[in-house]
């Protein structure tokens, strides 16, 4: 039985057998560890990062004892999904990124990213539910994930 650790463009957690491009968290882990359920805390962290599969030699117990392991299809799932690159392990991307949104939204500084990380949660979210922008077709950005 798959775990539920498949993530979709909208960012919805679902078991799935297939394999993604790419891993991820959300900051914290999510998961109980005896049942291997998801529990009801989905935003344990306002850093949700996409990471490369393997780096630097570390191997791990998906749904261990620290973080919940995700997987995403590809790049512009884990992007729709909100959430952004990894520092660490796709430090080109992740500051390509910032420097896309900081175009994108007219910033006048490069904010960190942590920073970067509570703009995406609180347009994620609102309050404890999950936000949804109502917009028309026409008025959607190039590249959004229908």
């Amino acid at each position: 039985m798959p775990l539920q650790n498949r993530v979709t463009p909208t960012g919805e957690l679902i078991a799935d057998p297939a394999r993604g491009l790419f891993l991820g968290n959300r900051g914290g882990r999510i998961h109980d560890t005896t049942t291997r359920t998801l529990g009801r805390a989905r935003w344990a962290s306002r850093t949700w990062i996409c990471c490369v599969l393997a780096f630097k030699q570390r191997q791990r117990t998906v749904w261990g004892h620290s973080y919940t392991e995700l997987f995403f299809c590809d790049e512009p799932t884990a992007l729709a999904a909100g959430h952004r690159p990894c520092v660490e392990c796709r430090r080109r991307d992740a500051h390509a990124w910032r420097a896309a949104a900081v175009g994108v939204l007219g910033l006048d500084t490069v904010p960190l990213f942590p920073d970067m990380d509570r703009r995406l949660d609180a347009e994620r979210r609102d309050g404890r539910a999950k936000r949804l922008h109502m917009m028309t077709a026409e008025g959607l950005p190039d590249g959004v994930m229908v």
